[in-house]
């Protein structure tokens, strides 16, 4: 999870993948988040070997409104 204060810059990680046979696959990444609203928002990465196997991440990004990107105490 991530946590930054709303309009805070941001971007999401980049990410690799490395398949015994494939060697290195390409990663998508699905999801859309604004930094200039308070929410949480899921960005997906994907990747897919030429045998259809397929792994997945989900990560969370949470933007607070006061927090100095620190998550409430509550939280």
């Amino acid at each position: 999870m991530y946590y930054i204060s709303v309009g805070d810059e941001w971007s999401p990680p980049v990410l690799t993948a490395n398949d015994e046979i494939d060697g290195i696959v390409p990663v998508s990444q699905t999801g859309e988040y604004n930094v200039y609203a308070v929410g949480i928002y899921t960005i997906t990465y994907t990747a897919i070997d030429s045998d259809n196997n397929m792994t997945y991440l989900i990560i969370y990004l949470h933007v607070l409104d006061d927090a100095e990107g620190q998550p409430p105490s509550d939280y």
